[in-house]
């Protein structure tokens, strides 16, 4: 009895030697691991066959030629999978966060192809190592819903993975992303708890680099960092630049030996980036000697703009998705009573499904966005924007550039930490996992030194300069140069930048 319990434990070893042997391999672990799993599976193999026969000596001496045969053989076949895989080359994994259902979906695709166009531009024409880089992108849109992954037409695949188990992946160097202000809210918390970089093509939301918004936990820093410049800047600029074209016949009345100012009116979707946005305006336009604008929910814009009530000169929508449309469309259809009135938003207005409406009906008055993106079309941007063009049959839309550049610094700051730390060699091992660590730790490291190392030198298409210590992005050159203001053009159809 006592020898069938021995046989059967030394079976169990031989198994899980074995496995452990072919993973180590196919995760291109260090050979002494490997090596190390194949010889114990070896001794436990002996063992079972001396404590299941206890065989005499010379049993073992005839039958010893037989066991090494056998062991060889399931060894051949075991390794199967191990052979396969060592012919792949390894990967190292970046998520991508984005709102991939939902109302910001028009937004979220031009992103995710602009960094797959990086990615793959990588992996062609100059790799890391052997490594392969792989993007990963989640849907961030339902934190509460399990996370789809979506293909470069949104066809989404359903899967099981939230951010919790993108983080928990050690193959997962960083994240570039989030899309909303609101989704960096959540998602901040837990990639500095994991030492994990998040970096941002469009978050604007002032508080999100200070301690109001994002407390580092203990015996750690912040690993967040974003390539657009906070809602205070854009709305100063955006209140710079359409104050003057107010129609000075429309205002609404003053105060008694006051002079009358236009009247302003700002919704808001009621998300944390639409009321910061909002607030942001509002206190930009009382800052350059306006009246305070009317603010109201995007939901309630029937009764803030019914029929008895007079026209505004500007309507501003702070927020993203579809409320803004909605809004719009109010506007629409009622062409000649809001003939006069100008309709302005963040970046996102400029989205596919509110070009599509414009497109079906004749637009209101003015159409402006302002976007925390710089306008100077380089050589760079221009060969990128011909690239994306070339693939998808569609034009960038103002967070691409951003995206691209989001995607090209964290892999240079993964290419940078695979020079000198092992990249994790597989998704969920202890030894994996343990590596992970150290790896992401590198690329934050590196990421704060953007164009302050050697390694880590390279142009920016957005003339962004590097991180400071906030995570905020620095950008050389007056304020006016950091964000674009695009405004609808009938005749084409389509947005432009505008030089108003």
């Amino acid at each position: 009895m006592i020898h069938r319990i021995g046989g059967a434990i030394a079976v169990v070893l031989v198994i899980a030697f074995v496995g452990t042997g072919v993973h180590a391999a196919a995760a291109r672990h260090d050979d002494l691991h490997t090596a190390l799993s194949f010889v114990l599976a070896a001794v436990s193999t002996v063992a079972a066959v001396l404590q299941l026969h206890k065989p005499s000596y010379r049993t073992i001496r005839e039958t010893g030629r037989t066991v090494v045969a056998v062991f060889a053989a399931v060894l051949l076949v075991m390794s199967i999978p191990a052979i396969w895989v060592l012919t792949t080359p390894p990967t190292i994994k970046i998520g991508v966060s984005l709102p991939l259902t939902g109302g910001n979906l028009p937004d979220a695709l031009p992103i995710l192809r602009s960094v797959r166009l990086v990615v793959d531009k990588v992996n062609d024409e100059t790799p890391i190592g052997n490594h392969r880089i792989e993007a990963v992108p989640f849907d961030d849109s339902r934190v509460e819903d399990s996370i789809r992954f979506a293909d470069d037409d949104g066809k989404l695949e359903r899967g099981t993975h939230e951010l919790d188990d993108v983080i928990d992946d050690a193959q997962v160097a960083g994240i570039v992303g989030p899309f909303t202000s609101g989704a960096a809210l959540t998602e901040i918390p837990a990639v500095n708890e994991a030492g994990m970089a998040l970096i941002s093509h469009s978050t604007t939301l002032h508080c999100l680099t200070s301690a109001r918004c994002n407390e580092a936990p203990a015996n750690s820093r912040r690993t967040f960092f974003r390539l657009v410049v906070s809602d205070d800047v854009r709305t100063r600029e955006l209140v710079r630049r359409l104050s003057p074209q107010l129609d000075p016949g429309r205002r609404a009345p003053g105060r008694a030996g006051a002079t009358a100012e236009p009247r302003v009116i700002v919704f808001t979707d009621a998300t944390p980036f639409g009321d910061g946005f909002a607030e942001e305006f509002i206190s930009a336009w009382t800052t350059a000697g306006g009246e305070p604008p009317k603010r109201a929910v995007a939901r309630m814009h029937a009764g803030v703009l019914g029929a008895r009530r007079e026209p505004p000169a500007l309507v501003v929508f702070a927020g993203t998705g579809t409320d803004g449309l909605t809004v719009y469309r109010y506007l629409q259809r009622q062409p000649k009573r809001f003939a006069g009135t100008m309709f302005a938003g963040s970046g996102t207005i400029t989205n596919g499904a509110f070009t599509r409406s414009m497109q079906r009906l004749e637009p209101v008055g003015r159409l402006y966005a302002i976007a925390p993106v710089p306008s100077d079309e380089t050589p760079d941007v221009t060969d990128f924007a011909s690239t994306y063009i070339s693939r998808y049959q569609q034009d960038l839309t103002p967070y691409c550039v951003t995206a691209a550049d989001a995607t090209t610094a964290l892999l240079m700051a993964v290419r940078a930490a695979a020079e000198r730390v092992r990249p994790p060699s597989s998704s969920w091992d202890p030894l994996s996992k343990h590596q992970a660590k150290a790896f992401r730790a590198a690329v934050v490291h590196n990421l704060r030194l953007l164009n302050r190392s050697a390694d880590m030198t390279f142009p920016m298409l957005t003339g962004a300069t590097r991180f400071d210590t906030k995570g905020d992005v620095v950008h050389e050159g007056p304020e006016s140069d950091r964000v674009s203001l695009y405004s609808w053009n009938d005749r084409d159809k389509a947005w432009r930048l505008s030089r108003e």
